[in-house]
């Protein structure tokens, strides 16, 4: 595990990527407080629906502010994991890795250790600082939640078992696929792409039930702070928060399965 860490340290482009996940989900929560600012000062009142949606109030989503950069972010993260996994077949240094390793699946162990350390370490930090940045922009108005707005510590875990799934996922597909851009094509399928594709089909029942497996729209139903419950339920709304958390173990769970199954079997001098 520290030859890896060492690794992803030297590895400029790894480190700095995973540093910019961070910013980009405090980015994305700092603008998105400002235009929910200007939509409060263009309705007046926390109480007030939001136009065309009679469901939600502009209290409802100034709490919704902090997790809004959330899915980018993981979805960054999970780029870095699959870099961290599918370079050593991309680029050659397998060979070398895998020669010199006591055994074929501790070096799996250790990158999924290592980016879950620094991936989680990252999105506590970003998570935190997107929640105090939106409230403070949203309550020197009066129109946000308060510093009691929402429940820290059950959201925060929310996106901390988010996080670590997502990149167990990336880990396990990278093991699988074994190449760089088709790694990156397939997270970018999962998270933005399928559940975009399958949204513009909400008509259909079978479309919009499928999207709500897709590990994109899983998390952002995990996240999700309105209504928050651990319990497993579905209704015409979406999954609950926990249902999405037990979804998302189940394709990081497949991932992982198929990657260790990959490296168990592979003689990696043929690399």
């Amino acid at each position: 595990m520290k030859a890896e860490f060492r690794k992803f340290l030297t590895v400029r482009s790894w480190w700095a990527t995973a540093i910019f996940s961070a910013l980009l989900a405090v980015g994305s929560a700092a603008a998105a407080s400002f235009v929910t600012l200007g939509l409060a000062e263009e309705l007046g009142s926390p109480e007030a629906l939001l136009p065309g949606d009679g469901a939600v109030s502009l209290y409802d989503l100034s709490l919704q502010v902090p997790s809004s950069g959330i899915v980018l972010a993981l979805f960054v993260l999970g780029v870095v994991a699959t870099l961290q996994v599918a370079s050593e077949f991309t680029t050659g240094t397998g060979l070398f890795t895998f020669s010199y390793a006591a055994g074929r699946l501790n070096i799996l162990w250790a990158k999924l250790s290592v980016m879950l350390v620094v991936g989680l370490l990252l999105i506590i930090t970003s998570y935190l600082a997107s929640r105090w940045i939106a409230f403070a922009v949203l309550n020197s108005r009066g129109f946000g939640p308060g510093t009691g707005g929402g429940d820290l510590w059950r959201e925060l875990t929310a996106v901390v078992l988010s996080a670590a799934l997502i990149i167990s996922l990336a880990v396990g597909m990278a093991a699988i696929v074994r190449s760089v851009t088709v790694s990156i094509l397939v997270m970018a399928v999962l998270m933005f792409i399928a559940p975009g594709v399958l949204s513009a089909f909400s008509s259909n029942d079978v479309a919009k039930t499928i999207s709500r497996f897709v590990p994109g729209s899983l998390v952002d139903a995990a996240v999700d702070p309105l209504d928050f419950d651990w319990a497993w339920s579905m209704s015409d709304a979406g999954l609950s928060n926990g249902a999405a958390l037990l979804c998302l173990l189940a394709w990081s769970c497949l991932a992982l399965s198929g990657g260790v199954l990959c490296f168990w079997r592979v003689d990696f001098r043929r690399v």
